[in-house]
């Protein structure tokens, strides 16, 4: 039958073996937080065991007080990391993980640390060592140094401190929870209370490290819980092994939706770090969606990046313990779906312009083959002359479009060269003569001595001035004017398009403005022009030019072109 003397070894090699073994499973995953607690934790255990295994087997007396001495660097971190363990863990006491708070619950464990290595304060925790024998053991008995009640009340309140929170778990957690937080609590409670009671009894097995020894327990809890309970580290090695050697972002959040761990691509692409750890993933990643879905991060330089999410839940059958966040990067897919929207957009706007500049030549022939019809008197030959003249301006302007467009790719791109204003204003006015001639509508221009010459694209610029004439002669009842005027100044070409119609009220042209908008809106002749007044805007914009509108109802509209020289 094993004695005394050989249970006290057994349990202190146990506790070192136990505690090698667990770091060794967990240390592959050691860039989590809570699993560098733990490392920590077991870290001190392993000191602590070690030492006193060296007490045993070493006869010398200073070899002996040494490493009695030494004991107290295990022992000091032993009570705050058990603590930050717990909560890094069980995802409770947030606050216990600033880094304030950390500095302060080690500070006291520092001191201890100092006072155990350094020869000139070693007294301020150990002191009168005297060699006993106890058990066929030969150690060490001695008394506390005026540090030592610090040291020791200090680990005590912490591990008190432990207990509380693992109650809170016990209440408000899972099944799983419940069974991890119990085998956690009566090891360290085995532990804590064999400890007080040979300090308050001054028992002999104080001075065999009995309550070293009793660490095992905590040890086989942890251990258990991690190899049996699914602490977390059979999951977290999963998680490691499967999914965060990805090269796409993952990001793996607790049942509370908070940041447990991310890849390294979720590093560089979210610009995720430490800080990201224990907090929502809706905080870390505003906008994230709560199911699978798109999701567009947009970075602190305003650069975009698009990814298709997709959750999945990790845990036991019976608990989940958490979800892992799939972010596959899209970015590349959805410029090309961009640049094909983009492009069908450009063909609709093209055929769109072309449909528009058409529209009022066409209306007018029909018109004028509808006075044919009834009239082939003295006027027939005078609306012949027009219907030829509107005929050949939209043979010209279909010939001048589709020339332009050769010179367009999928995006309209302003074809710059000078042009003379002068000419350029006579040019679009007649190939709308023929359309204010038949409704009767005086056209009169006003503009600086010419030559005037200008940058710019003449065929977008055309169809920007004839948008603005089409539109002031459907304002425009039989017997009034449109009036063009060009001016220069230092930095821009003025050109005001006026006419005398039917006005548009403030509401009317803050609608008009709007951009992007496929709007139409309507004159008291029924006739729209949303889609044209959008080329314009359009057209100005990629000159980086300005539009502005002024109009009153009952009093005409007046639109201006500003256009950088």
């Amino acid at each position: 039958m094993l004695g005394v003397s050989t249970l006290l070894i057994l349990l202190h090699v146990l506790i070192f073996f136990v505690s090698v073994i667990v770091i060794a499973f967990i240390f592959p995953i050691r860039r989590w937080s809570l699993v560098k607690w733990l490392i920590v934790l077991l870290s001190s255990f392993c000191l602590v065991s070690f030492f006193c295994l060296s007490i045993f087997a070493h006869h010398e007396y200073d070899l002996k007080v040494l490493f009695s001495r030494l004991r107290f660097v295990g022992l000091a971190i032993l009570a705050p990391s058990w603590l930050l363990f717990l909560s890094s863990n069980f995802q409770k006491w947030k606050w216990l993980r600033r880094r304030e708070v950390i500095i302060l619950l080690y500070a006291p464990a520092l001191v201890t640390a100092i006072c155990a290595v350094w020869p000139a304060f070693q007294d301020l925790i150990l002191t009168d060592f005297a060699p006993i024998q106890v058990f066929g053991l030969s150690v060490l008995k001695y008394k506390a140094g005026v540090w030592y009640p610090v040291h020791y009340l200090w680990s005590v309140l912490l591990l008190v401190a432990s207990f509380a929170l693992e109650a809170q778990v016990f209440i408000q957690g899972n099944s799983t929870q419940r069974k991890q937080v119990s085998f956690l609590f009566l090891g360290s409670l085995i532990s804590l209370t064999t400890d007080v009671y040979c300090v308050l009894t001054d028992s002999p097995f104080r001075w065999t490290m009995l309550p070293a020894g009793s660490y095992l327990f905590t040890a086989l809890a942890v251990a258990y819980g991690v190899f049996r309970q699914r602490l977390f580290a059979s999951m977290l090695i999963d998680v490691e092994k499967v999914y965060l050697q990805l090269p796409d972002p993952v990001v793996i959040l607790n049942n509370e939706g908070k940041i447990i761990g991310y890849n390294h691509s979720a590093k560089i692409h979210l610009h995720l770090s430490d800080a990201a750890i224990d907090n929502s993933i809706t905080k870390v990643l505003p906008g994230v969606p709560q199911n699978n879905g798109d999701f567009q991060f947009l970075s602190e330089a305003r650069t975009s990046r698009f990814f298709e999410l997709t959750h999945k839940e990790f845990g036991t059958a019976m608990e989940t313990a958490g979800r892992v966040l799939f972010f596959r990067d899209v970015t590349e897919r959805k410029a090309a779906e961009q640049r094909l929207q983009e492009d069908a957009e450009f063909r609709s706007l093209l055929m769109n312009l072309i449909a528009h500049d058409m529209y009022g030549h066409i209306q007018s022939q029909t018109r004028l083959l509808e006075i044919l019809k009834k009239d082939i008197g003295s006027n027939g030959k005078e609306v012949a002359n027009i219907l030829t003249t509107s005929s050949l301006a939209s043979r010209d302007l279909i010939q001048g479009l589709l020339m332009w467009s050769k010179t367009q790719d999928s995006h309209f791109q302003p074809q710059l060269q000078p042009f003379e204003v002068c000419v350029f204003i006579e040019d679009v006015i007649a190939e709308l003569s023929s359309l204010f001639q038949e409704k009767n509508v005086h056209i009169r221009t006003q503009a600086p001595t010419c030559p005037l010459i200008a940058n710019g694209d003449s065929q977008m610029l055309g169809t920007v001035v004839r948008n603005l004439l089409t539109n002031a002669l459907r304002a425009s009842g039989s017997g009034q004017e449109v009036r063009i005027n060009v001016f220069k100044d230092e930095n821009n070409l003025r050109i005001d398009v006026e006419d005398e119609g039917v006005g548009m009220s403030h509401e009317d042209i803050v609608r008009l403005m709007e951009r992007g908008k496929n709007r139409t809106f309507k004159n008291s002749s029924g006739d729209g022009f949303g889609i044209g007044f959008k080329l314009v805007m359009y057209f100005m914009d990629l000159h980086s030019g300005h539009v502005q509108v002024h109009s009153q109802p009952g009093k005409g509209t007046q639109v201006r072109l500003l256009l950088p020289l």
